[in-house]
């Protein structure tokens, strides 16, 4: 089924391959997948998705960002966490 980012839950945005899945709740998860973008630049896409009696799939809640971009990210997260 296509979601409204024009993504299907098996294949993500542009045929994406999945890298991890978090469960957040019965109902929503963050999952993380690359994909190659129109201009043919592999991205990271860190999604919520969603699971209801109505819709699931992607919402619009989450980023996706150049590859190149991955190293500045994780130092950004781990400082996150260093800081807690």
């Amino acid at each position: 089924m296509m979601g409204r980012l024009g993504m299907s839950e098996e294949e993500g945005p542009f045929n994406s391959k999945p890298v991890a899945e978090i469960k957040l709740s019965d109902t929503t998860t963050i999952k993380v997948s690359t994909f190659v973008d129109r201009r043919g630049m592999t991205r990271v896409d860190i999604r919520t998705w969603i699971s209801t009696a109505s819709y699931t799939g992607p919402t619009k809640k989450g980023v996706s960002f150049p590859t190149s971009k991955l190293d500045d990210v994780i130092s950004a997260l781990k400082s996150l966490k260093s800081s807690q």
